[in-house]
């Protein structure tokens, strides 16, 4: 051990050319995150990420042989439960970015308090988490929003006809999901009224936590929540899930009418009767088309992101393409409301939107222009990496 101590004893962020190990495993963003450091003309080492011993030997190689400034990983991933990992680089002091882009709630479920750390340098993809993540031990936590790659999502032309239609949602049914997850929940059937007041309370109060809002109405019904946290989780997660679904699938009925086409999985059909379904896409060749192709992109955002933006807010403009999202608290600091983004409250404010601006193409292609303008501006995955190189290399100053 002395002597791979010797060797990562290194200063870190000293060179010119910043070194970036990065934890490999089949994400979709990892990949763009890895291209977006080698534009930024850092030099890069993937190490794929699995749970045999092979993976410490590799690691401890190139830390040693390769000697990087740090590592980036998304969502904890290549981390284990028990802290190894964290404890190892916290004692060879190699800083570590952790780029969470879904609910560290969950993903950190099971994980002791070993995996906090100095080293550590958390970013996460919605503010709100910002704050809760601070209070669990991690001391370097910053927001830092999603973003897209404009070599991916970009206008075409010669769209095949059947990606071509007014208006559009991508995006899985969530009945498979929810089935699952309500499985997971013990005794659920003792939580129905909690959980159904739970839901309630979510879709009429924005920026709220899943879990903020079960103990808020555990609190006003008094009833005792699960005193296990794996329980209380599951708990957490299912009605995360399900106040998801009933979301999309009420205000997804509401524009049936208008000529909605939706790419997703066949339990669409069991949710809506006349609905033009198509299958789901692949996220690099075939949903670039869709969105280039849909006078109109709907987004609805998950509910685990209380106040943050999804894939879709920037990859649908960088395609060059027109959307319509709910509404987010950080949206405004992301784009110009009305100029480069449109945003409804409601089903019925949706419903108005969509009826406009299929009627209105010149205003439909000008929000479009600006708003790509501003995501190759401002919110590509190189602005991102470029962030968290500044960001890192302020915290990690030796």
């Amino acid at each position: 051990m002395q002597k791979i101590k010797s060797a990562t004893s290194y200063a870190k962020f000293k060179r010119n050319k910043t070194r970036v190990v990065i934890f490999e495993w089949d994400y979709y963003i990892v990949k763009e995150c890895a291209t977006a450091f080698e534009r930024l003309g850092c030099e890069v080492r993937k190490i794929t990420v699995n749970k045999k011993d092979a993976f410490l030997k590799e690691l401890l190689v190139t830390l040693c042989e390769f000697q990087p400034d740090f590592i980036f990983t998304v969502n904890h991933e290549g981390f284990d439960c028990e802290g190894k990992i964290t404890g190892l680089l916290t004692e060879l002091k190699i800083p570590y970015a952790i780029w969470y882009v879904d609910s560290p709630r969950y993903i950190l479920e099971g994980y002791d308090k070993e995996n906090v750390s100095p080293y550590a340098n958390v970013f996460v993809w919605d503010s709100l988490y910002v704050s809760e993540l601070q209070e669990s031990g991690f001391k370097k936590v910053k927001y830092l929003p999603l973003g897209t790659d404009p070599e991916i999502f970009k206008p075409m032309e010669n769209i095949p006809g059947k990606y071509v239609t007014d208006i559009s949602f991508v995006g899985d049914s969530m009945i498979d999901s929810v089935d699952k997850w309500k499985k997971k929940v013990s005794n659920i059937n003792e939580w129905e009224k909690l959980s159904d007041e739970t839901l309630k309370l979510l879709y009429n109060k924005s920026g709220i936590f899943p879990g903020k809002a079960l103990k808020q109405i555990s609190e006003n019904l008094k009833i005792e929540l699960p005193i296990d946290k794996g329980k209380l989780t599951e708990l957490e997660s299912y009605i995360a899930l399900k106040a998801t679904f009933n979301k999309r699938q009420e205000v997804l009925e509401n524009i049936l009418p208008c000529g909605l086409r939706i790419y997703g999985d066949a339990g669409w059909h069991k949710l809506f009767k006349n609905v033009t379904l198509l299958p789901t896409v692949n996220y690099y060749t075939q949903l670039p088309l869709v969105y280039n192709g849909s006078g109109i992109n709907v987004n609805i955002t998950s509910f685990q992101m209380p106040e943050g933006c999804n894939q879709r807010v920037f990859d649908v403009p960088a395609a060059g393409g027109f959307l319509i999202t709910d509404e987010r608290k950080t949206l405004t600091d992301l784009f110009i409301p009305k100029e480069e983004v449109i945003t409804f409250k409601d089903k019925e404010e949706l419903k108005e939107l969509v009826n406009f601006y299929l009627q209105h193409s010149t205003e439909r292609k000008k929000i479009a222009k600006k708003a790509r303008q501003r995501v190759l501006q401002e919110h590509t995955y190189v602005h991102r990496a470029s962030s968290m190189i500044d960001t890192m290399r302020e915290w990690n100053k030796e």
